[in-house]
């Protein structure tokens, strides 16, 4: 008989996703009862509940992490956090914001930052602490602009007192457009030149 053995853990930054092809359990029964026309329609009947109780099985194991909290784990951590989503928000959206609250536990080190920011943004920001100025320089990509309030939240809450932020975006500029053609580049406004993430074909 077949082993349970098509579940694979795909690895997303901060935690796991389960994943699994549909289960048919045909598969698991032997040669003799699998053409037996009974035996068909039980497998009729018995595969979409095997199958709602595997996503039922997933969502559990999905909500222990942030990255991969579903819609009823994100209620649950913004009820826990006192969040209130705003109507346009994605999911991805939400955990962004959730993993913000949770990351904001004292103390904070300029290497803490780091980390934290790295938890929310990936790759897709550059931080600076310039230390004659007393000034703490970090730009966002554009890829990830909807977080800049929830960034901005956060440094609010960490950064000490004494330091200035500067918090902004990476706008595109002469570099980032190059690699287009006028013809690409021409049904774009100049702002969303400037504001917005292009990608080339």
């Amino acid at each position: 008989m077949r082993r349970f053995d098509a579940v694979k853990l795909k690895y997303i930054a901060g935690g796991f996703s389960v994943e699994r092809e549909n289960i048919d359990i045909k598969d698991y029964w032997p040669l003799v009862v699998k053409r037996i026309f009974e035996f068909e329609k039980i497998a009729d009947a018995e595969n979409p509940e095997i199958n709602n109780l595997w996503a039922a099985h997933k969502d559990v194991l999905d909500n222990q992490f942030i990255r991969t909290l579903t819609e009823e784990g994100c209620k649950r951590w913004e009820n826990i956090l006192n969040i209130v989503p705003m109507g346009t928000d994605t999911l991805e959206d939400r955990r962004f914001r959730i993993l913000a609250r949770i990351n904001a536990d004292l103390p904070f080190t300029f290497r803490q930052l780091e980390n934290m920011l790295y938890a929310l943004c990936g790759d897709d920001y550059t931080c600076e602490l310039v230390n004659n100025d007393y000034k703490l320089v970090i730009r966002l990509a554009l890829s990830v602009k909807r977080q800049y309030d929830e960034v901005s939240s956060l440094l609010k809450k960490v950064v000490p007192a004494n330091l200035l932020i500067d918090l902004d975006l990476l706008w595109n500029q002469y570099l980032t457009l190059e690699p287009f053609t006028h013809e690409e580049l021409e049904i774009y406004t100049h702002q969303e030149l400037r504001e917005e993430t292009l990608t080339n074909g």
